[in-house]
């Protein structure tokens, strides 16, 4: 699926690292691995230099069907794709078909907001400066990338462009259309012939929503405030495969972004002109970016690479620019199982450690510190709320939504406070209203919520929905649903 929050990533944090001698040299990483993956569902590669030292795949793809992650299990990037959408921009301006501060006006003359078109730059759309509308739509399937933009172009922009950085799925999508525009192609067969094809990617590109087979990893859902090591629950699966767009979604193995990493940085993607600014002066702007690539320094080591989340997604891939080491960790499991391992894997490489971490007193009070499980507490508390004011009257649950708030599904679109509160009148009084959390995840600020809500009449039949759902901080510093999006069927 799209991705739903922010790409997650979690830094080694420096102050509290200690040296040892490397152990990049070091053999025995199939041990370690099944050591650090107890519990994990996915597949973990590392490579120094050109050799793969360890690739091991562990849980399961489908675990309703037995079928068990393998080396070749292709999975959800999730915004892994906005770096194939940047190379791509990266490509066309090596080739002088477009520039960094040309305006997106010059390329889509039929964007729905040409005001801001002549304002907003390729440059604001790469860097998260646009001010598009963040991108998530519940009914998008299988529609064009045009189709896409429209709808994103026809919302209101969210802050002039250049005036602040705010991350943008929407930026994205609104980048893979100036790419079909320039190229003349789909953005999908883009990729497929200038990215994929070159660098030896042949098991990468999207699905179709809704598409099974037997090398695709079902998203699983794992229990909130687990971590790495704890693997995917029972509580609640989300859909199957979705299809993606230019912002993130489509589908690969760790193989294949071995290939991708090794093709960037060897000059097989870009010239040696462009590849070094990719790496190296994209960095050195204020403040840095990359092309939808990050920079993480570990002891006396330079990685690069990105990642993406989403409940039942965590995608991670890092290199060094040197050729030094490749690390890629895919799951099909919510964050940060697979942010939290890359993250072992990346010191393990470097030779540092976090320093031991304090005895817990007990477990209980060691879960209620850690952020998802206060946000958890946070977000039960607001449903209890939210579920008191639904007995009083069901547009009482209004109060609850943020002005710009939005609710998807069924095919329609419910925009702002006053069609909040009509869909909610539409609900009869007396009737019976549940909900429950699977997982919650993202910041503090704007966490994510993976949740199940029970609509029925009391001692009648009800039904169940499954729903993503964005929440935002206020500035009464209580959170309110932002973005509500059914994710399954009524059962």
């Amino acid at each position: 699926m799209v991705r739903v929050v922010c790409v997650l990533s979690v830094l080694a944090g420096l102050p509290f690292l200690t040296v040892r001698p490397p152990a990049s040299q070091a053999t025995g990483w199939g041990q370690w691995l099944d050591g650090q993956a107890d519990g994990f569902s996915g597949v973990a590669l590392i490579a120094r230099g050109e050799t793969i030292e360890a690739e091991a795949a562990y849980g399961f793809a489908d675990p309703a069907g037995g079928r068990r992650n393998a080396r070749n299990t292709r999975f959800n990037l999730g915004s892994i794709n906005k770096t194939f959408t940047a190379v791509a921009i990266a490509q066309l301006i090596q080739q002088g078909r477009l520039s960094l501060d040309d305006t997106l006006a010059k390329y889509l003359p039929d964007y729905p907001n040409q005001a801001a078109a002549a304002r907003i730059t390729i440059r604001d759309l790469l860097t998260h400066r646009s001010g598009v509308a963040q991108f998530m739509r519940a009914d998008f399937g299988d529609v064009s990338v045009a189709a896409m933009v429209k709808t994103v172009g026809a919302e209101p922009q969210a802050f002039e462009p250049g005036a602040r950085q705010e991350y943008s799925n929407g930026g994205y999508v609104v980048l893979g259309r100036v790419i079909e525009v320039v190229s003349g192609t789909t953005y999908s067969a883009y990729v497929s012939d200038h990215i994929y094809r070159p660098a030896g990617m042949t098991n990468s590109g999207f699905v179709r929503q809704g598409d099974r087979d037997d090398t695709l990893a079902l998203p699983v859902a794992s229990a909130a405030g687990r971590g790495r090591g704890r693997g995917p629950g029972p509580a609640m699966t989300p859909a199957g495969p979705r299809t993606g767009n230019p912002a993130g979604g489509g589908y690969s193995t760790a193989g294949d972004l071995f290939r991708f990493a090794r093709a960037l940085r060897t000059g097989g993607l870009l010239d040696q002109r462009m590849t070094e600014y990719v790496f190296n002066g994209t960095f050195a702007e204020q403040p840095g970016w990359g092309f939808s690539l990050r920079e993480q320094t570990i002891g006396s080591h330079r990685f690069i690479g990105n990642g993406g989340g989403a409940p039942g997604i965590n995608a991670e891939f890092r290199f060094e620019p040197s050729g030094a080491s490749t690390v890629v960790v895919l799951a099909n499991s919510s964050p940060p199982v697979a942010t939290d391992l890359l993250t072992a894997i990346l010191n393990r490489i470097a030779g540092v450690s976090a320093a031991p971490a304090a005895p817990a007193p007990s477990v209980a009070a060691a879960s209620d510190r850690t952020p998802q499980a206060g946000l958890r507490a946070e977000i039960d508390a607001l449903h209890a709320e939210m579920m008191a004011a639904f007995r009083e009257q069901p547009a009482n649950v209004a109060r609850y939504y943020t002005a710009d708030a939005r609710i998807l599904g069924g095919g329609r679109r419910y925009s702002g406070i006053d069609e909040t509160r009509a869909y909610w009148s539409q609900v009869p009084a007396g009737a019976r209203w549940e909900l429950e959390i699977a997982e919650v995840g993202g910041s503090s600020e704007e966490p994510w919520v993976l949740g199940r809500s029970t609509l029925g009449r009391p001692g009648g039949p009800s039904m169940a929905v499954d729903y993503v759902a964005i929440l935002r901080r206020g500035g009464d510093g209580r959170l309110k649903y932002h973005i509500d999006m059914f994710t399954a069927a009524v059962r």
